[in-house]
C-alpha cells in the first residue's frame, strides 16, 4: 500500500472550442432552485442537464460508462437523464438520512448507486447493495466509486475515511489527525485496484494502482471534483470556478471558468475525449469569517440563511425573518429537532434548535408560524423583514429543506 501526498501542476495545452448548452433562465432561489448550466468540451456531446426549476439544487454528475450522456442528481435524491444513459429509479420522496450527496454508474450503464451525507445507499439498475456507512462516522459523506463488477463500491468521509463494501478493497484513507483532510470527492480506477482522493485545496491522495501525482499543480481553490481517465493514467480536477486542471494524458479541452458561475461536478466522457460540467447560478455572496466545513450561515443583517457543503459550495440560500441582534453573533449546533413544534396557539412547522436564551427558551429555523385554522402569520413576500421574537422563520418548503439538512449537530454559524 502506498501514499503520497503531492500537488499536481496545470500543464498547458492548447484548448479546443467550447460548445455551450442552452441555459434555462433562472429562478428566483428563494421560491426554487433553477437548472444547472451544463456545459460541453471536447467529443462531449451538447446535452441539456435538468431544466429548473428544480426543488433542490443538483449536487452530482455522473457520465455513463457505457453510453453518450449522464446523469443529474438533486439534493432530495431526484436523478435526471440526459443524452443515452437511462433511468433506472431515485429515492426522491423516500425518507432518505441526509440528503443526497453523490451517484456513480455501474461499467455496464445500466445501473447507479446514490449515497446520501449520512452513509445511505441507494441501488438501481444491475448496482447491487453491498452495505452502507450509516452510524459509522459522524463526517459527512461526500462521494462514492463503484467497481467494475457493480458488486462493490467505496464511500469516502470529508475527514478522508473511506469505507469499502462488496469486493471493493479497502486500500488506504486520507485520515490524518495533525493536518486534518478536507476530501470533497473520490474516483475509483477502471480496473477496480485503485482509488483516488481528492482534498479541497487540490490534493490528490492515490491507492492501489491508482496513478501517483508527482508534480506540483496550480489548483483553483476549493476543488470541487475529480476524475481519472479511461486508461487509468491521467486526472481532471474542477474548481469551483469551473476551472479544469489536468495531469498526465488527460486532455484538457476547455473549463467553464469564463462563465462566472459556481462549478459542481464534472464528467467525462466513455473514451476520455471530453467531459461535461455542471455550474449553477450563483446565490447571494457568502459574507466572510463565515466558519468552515458542512454549516448553516445565518446573517442577522441580511436576513439570509446559506447551506454550505463540506466542500465549501453553497448548495442553497434563502430569505428568513428572524429578530435584530437575536440570537447573538457565534457558532452553535443543532441541538434538538420536532417537526412540528408549538408557541402558545401557533403551529411552528420543522423546528431545528440550536439557541438557548437565558430564559431558558429556544430559537431555531422554523417555518412560518400557523394559526389555529392552518393560515400563516405573515407572507413569504414578507421574508427578508425581522418579524419574529426570536427565531428564524422560513417558507413552509424551505425549512423542510433545511430541517432535512440538518442533523442534530449540524454546525450554525450567526452572523451580526
Amino acid at each position: 500500500m502506498k501514499l503520497r501526498r503531492v500537488l499536481v501542476r496545470l500543464l498547458a495545452v492548447t484548448a479546443a472550442a467550447v460548445v455551450a448548452v442552452p441555459v434555462v433562465a433562472p429562478v428566483a432561489a428563494d421560491a426554487a432552485v433553477s437548472g444547472p448550466v451544463v456545459t460541453a468540451y471536447g467529443t462531449a456531446p451538447k446535452f441539456r442537464g435538468p431544466a429548473g426549476p428544480l426543488n433542490q439544487a443538483v449536487v452530482a454528475i455522473a457520465g455513463d460508462p457505457a453510453h453518450s450522456g449522464f446523469w443529474s442528481l438533486t439534493a432530495d435524491g431526484g436523478v435526471f437523464t440526459s443524452g443515452n444513459a437511462a433511468f433506472f429509479g431515485a429515492p426522491a420522496g423516500q425518507a432518505m438520512p441526509g440528503s443526497a450527496a453523490d451517484m456513480a454508474g455501474t461499467a455496464t450503464g445500466r445501473g447507479y448507486w446514490i449515497v446520501t451525507t449520512q452513509g445511505g445507499v441507494y441501488h438501481y439498475g444491475d448496482a447491487r447493495w453491498r452495505g452502507s456507512a450509516r452510524g459509522e462516522t459522524t463526517r459527512a459523506i461526500v462521494g462514492i466509486a463503484g467497481t467494475p463488477s457493480g458488486l462493490g463500491y467505496w464511500l469516502a468521509a470529508a475527514d478522508g475515511e473511506v469505507f469499502a463494501f462488496g469486493d471493493a478493497d479497502h486500500l488506504g484513507q486520507a485520515v490524518n489527525p495533525f493536518v486534518p483532510s478536507h476530501i470533497v470527492d473520490i474516483a475509483s480506477t477502471a480496473t477496480g485496484n485503485g482509488y483516488a482522493l481528492l482534498d479541497a485545496n487540490g490534493t490528490v491522495f492515490s491507492y492501489g494502482d491508482a496513478l501517483d501525482v508527482v508534480k506540483p499543480a496550480r489548483v483553483a481553490k476549493p476543488a470541487v471534483a475529480l476524475e481519472i481517465g479511461p486508461r487509468d493514467d491521467g486526472y481532471w480536477i474542477l474548481g469551483a470556478n469551473g476551472s479544469v486542471t489536468r495531469y498526465n494524458t488527460s486532455l484538457h479541452v476547455g473549463d467553464a471558468s469564463g462563465l462566472r458561475m459556481q462549478a459542481i461536478d464534472l464528467a467525462s466522457t466513455p473514451g476520455g475525449g471530453g467531459y461535461w460540467i455542471a455550474s449553477t447560478s450563483p446565490f447571494p455572496a457568502l459574507p466572510g469569517n463565515s466558519g468552515a466545513g458542512r454549516r448553516v450561515v445565518y446573517s442577522n443583517s441580511q436576513q439570509r440563511i446559506w447551506l454550505v457543503e463540506s466542500n465549501g459550495i453553497v448548495s442553497n440560500s434563502y430569505l428568513v425573518s428572524g429578530r435584530r441582534g437575536a440570537p447573538p453573533p457565534g457558532t452553535y449546533a443543532i441541538a434538538s429537532k420536532s417537526p412540528m413544534s408549538s408557541a402558545g396557539s401557533l403551529r411552528l412547522p420543522y423546528m431545528s434548535r440550536f439557541y438557548r436564551a437565558s430564559s431558558g427558551k429556544w430559537i431555531g429555523f422554523h417555518g412560518i408560524p400557523l394559526r389555529p385554522d392552518g393560515t400563516p402569520i405573515q407572507t413569504d413576500a414578507q421574508l427578508g423583514t425581522p418579524l419574529s421574537h426570536g427565531c428564524v422563520r422560513m417558507n413552509q418548503q424551505s425549512v423542510k429543506v433545511v430541517y432535512d439538512w440538518t442533523p442534530v449537530g449540524t454546525t450554525v454559524v450567526v452572523l451580526p
